[in-house]
């Protein structure tokens, strides 16, 4: 890093004058690099004017310097001296990853480091700790931020902190979490820049997916069509009906089945964990108190995250006897001979 410092040199005497500064010193390393620069080397001086020198100081050592930088004068017998101080300094960052076991893995500057979420049920969050180390004697400052190709809406993915200050022999914890919100995978070229300030960059390409739980349901929508009303007096039963749940995913599958109660229809449930290629049945009771139409929504929350509802429906109809032809409420059957028999 180049630290520029001008300084002024002033002449009151009448006559212009002629400064010349010899070659700047070198670091010292045996490497030839130069370490403060001096622009210009030589110049004139008008009468009671200045002229600008602009000393650079560029360590390449983490070292205190000290030069004494002449600038001599023609005609003055005594050169003028300017003392240069400086230190030289390093950024120590490092950057960790906690890998799949939550084992910290160095993460290179140099090259792009590819952080894979796989897949993730939809509504769960997944969370991969990051550590920025400083090994170095002064404190530095971080940006963390996400890097959206363009035209493409922020993705569920969040970083924290965005901005600290790591000081001098600590560690600071960071968090990436991703949350899907569907099963849509993560945009294609999102990234995450850890910068630090006056030092290096980190970049991590980030991936995922989200996922639906395979839970099959045998059918979201069940009507149980016009049936008697069921008292306790008239004697009817309920009616049934199966809803099967089958689990199709490589993991075991819990749901919660929180349903309200209502007075037309019971739902019992035997367990409610399914292992891989397991099946489940969930025994529906219609039993319509009255006459008229009753519908409900039976919600079922798999994994505490994705939500499904079972529209249920049926009709209550009074339990009636009539004849078909009201006329025959009276029936003649005339005089019948003992022994015999008679049909109307």
């Amino acid at each position: 890093t180049l630290f520029p410092y001008t300084t002024l040199f002033r002449s009151r005497s009448r006559l212009p004058l002629r400064t010349t500064a010899p070659m700047p010193p070198s670091s010292g390393a045996g490497d030839g690099a130069q370490v403060v620069s001096i622009e210009p080397l030589q110049g004139v001086v008008g009468p009671d004017s200045s002229l600008p020198i602009e000393v650079t100081f560029t360590p390449s050592l983490e070292k205190h310097f000290n030069f004494n930088i002449e600038l001599r004068v023609r005609n003055k017998p005594q050169p003028l001296v300017l003392n240069v101080k400086g230190e030289g300094y390093a950024i120590h960052d490092t950057l960790h990853l906690s890998d799949a076991v939550g084992k910290f893995v160095e993460i290179s500057p140099y090259s792009p480091t590819r952080v894979d979420f796989g897949l993730v049920h939809i509504n769960d969050k997944i969370i991969r700790q990051l550590q920025i180390a400083n090994s170095g004697r002064f404190n530095y400052d971080v940006t963390l931020s996400l890097k959206v190709p363009p035209g493409v809406r922020m993705p569920p993915v969040a970083v924290t902190p965005e901005l600290a200050t790591v000081g001098r022999n600590e560690k600071l914890p960071c968090q990436l979490a991703y949350s899907p919100t569907s099963d849509a995978p993560l945009p294609q070229g999102l990234a995450l820049q850890v910068a630090v300030t006056n030092g290096r960059t980190y970049t991590l390409q980030l991936n995922g997916k989200g996922k639906k739980p395979r839970l099959v349901f045998s059918f979201t929508k069940h009507d149980f069509g016009p049936c008697f009303v069921v008292t306790p007096k008239n004697g009817m039963t309920p009616v049934e009906a199966t809803l099967q749940l089958v689990n199709e995913d490589d993991n075991e599958v819990y749901f919660d089945a929180a349903f309200d109660e209502v007075d037309f229809l019971t739902a019992t449930v035997s367990q409610t964990t399914i292992a891989p290629g397991e099946a489940v049945s969930v025994q529906l009771s219609f039993a319509p108190p009255s006459a008229g139409k009753f519908s409900t929504k039976l919600p079922f929350l798999i994994n505490g995250l994705w939500s499904v509802s079972v529209a249920i429906a049926g009709e209550g109809c009074e339990l009636r006897l009539e004849l078909v032809d009201p006329s025959q409420q009276q029936l003649a059957l005339g005089s019948v001979p003992l022994t015999s028999s008679a049909f109307r």
